[in-house]
């Protein structure tokens, strides 16, 4: 009997650019351009930030002012003009700021400028199971909730579908247990901060990579090779290394076929050892039409006979594999059949 051991890597790869919000105290909103818009138009700022308007073309202002918005805690405005100007302004005052391009607000140019104790909400490091979330508060913890896009409306916690984790007193939450491919929002609450609530992040982020998957595997021979006698223990390892900064999904699959007669699942036992149980589960296995027994592993152990594989995580910690095999059919072993080799 012959047996290989073959390791397939199934990736999918997809990368969506994301839009990082600005991590500094200033924040740049472009005015105008082809679509006559505030970029970004909806702003999160602490107090003490500086907000700079640029016009990157066309005729347009910034009007804030309390004539206009009289609900604003202070005004700001600039003259309506059609050159390269830029207008600054620094929010000392906690709360809601709305303001206006007077010569388009009928076309929907207006902005927003949020001064609370939550700014600078961004998501980082995103690879195809997670995401770091960033934020800058004033606060000494915030509350965060999250949800899968199009799943539900709600913000509650009892929703099956919105996960929280109260009292973070960091500034930032590692997310590393997401659908791949799937889109997420994400809110922060800043506990004890005078004003507002529930902050939502101004763009969602999708899971995904552009991680480019690298994995090494070794294969030790079995031992003893070739099996001595029915029923006897042959053993191997196989270590998986990923070797890239993103989890990548493999499936290890075992391939035994035997030198004069074809195979069935009774005939051969295969087993994989649990280090966390310190048991031998078995890894289950199928015939195929070449005669072939061929199966699949998996680290849970449920799921030994599922081609769909795992994520081997982003980690300089290899994957450790021992295995165990023997001969179920005495016809087909030593010395009544033909040994097998590796």
């Amino acid at each position: 009997m012959r047996k290989f051991l073959l390791l397939t890597i199934y990736f999918l790869l997809l990368f969506i650019p994301f839009k990082n919000a600005n991590c500094q105290n200033s924040h740049i909103v472009n005015v105008g351009g082809p679509s006559d818009i505030f970029d970004p138009a909806v702003l999160l700022v602490v107090p003490g930030d500086t907000v700079t308007w640029v016009n990157i073309g066309g005729f347009h202002n910034v009007n804030g002012s309390l004539n206009t918005y009289p609900a604003n805690p202070e005004g700001f405005e600039n003259a309506v003009s059609s050159t390269s100007w830029s207008f600054t302004h620094v929010f000392t005052i906690s709360g809601e700021y709305n303001y206006q391009c007077d010569p388009h607000v009928g076309m929907g140019m207006v902005g927003q400028v949020f001064v609370g104790c939550i700014s600078n909400m961004s998501a980082t490091n995103i690879n195809n199971n997670g995401a770091t979330l960033n934020w800058t508060t004033s606060t000494a913890d915030v509350n965060l909730k999250w949800r899968k896009t199009g799943m539900t409306n709600s913000w509650n916690q009892s929703d099956p579908y919105v996960t929280q984790i109260n009292n973070i007193s960091v500034s930032s939450q590692l997310l590393d247990t997401l659908t791949f491919n799937a889109q997420y929002e994400w809110r922060i609450k800043p506990n004890g901060c005078a004003i507002g609530g529930w902050v939502d992040a101004p763009t969602p982020f999708t899971v995904n990579s552009n991680c480019i998957p690298s994995v090494t595997q070794t294969v030790t021979n079995f031992s003893p090779d070739p099996v001595p006698g029915y029923m006897q223990w042959s053993y191997d390892t196989l270590i998986i290394t990923n070797n890239s900064g993103c989890n990548v999904r493999v499936r290890p699959e075992f391939i035994i076929s035997h030198s004069n007669s074809s195979l069935n699942p009774s005939m051969v036992d295969m087993r994989w050892y649990n280090p966390y149980t310190n048991a031998w589960p078995p890894i289950q296995c199928n015939s195929n039409a070449n005669g072939e027994l061929y199966g699949y592993w998996s680290p849970t152990g449920a799921s030994t006979n599922d081609s769909t594989g795992f994520d081997l995580g982003a980690s300089a910690i290899p994957q450790v594999v021992r295995i165990k095999v023997r001969l179920m059919n005495p016809n087909n072993s030593p010395p009544n059949g033909a040994p097998y080799g590796t």
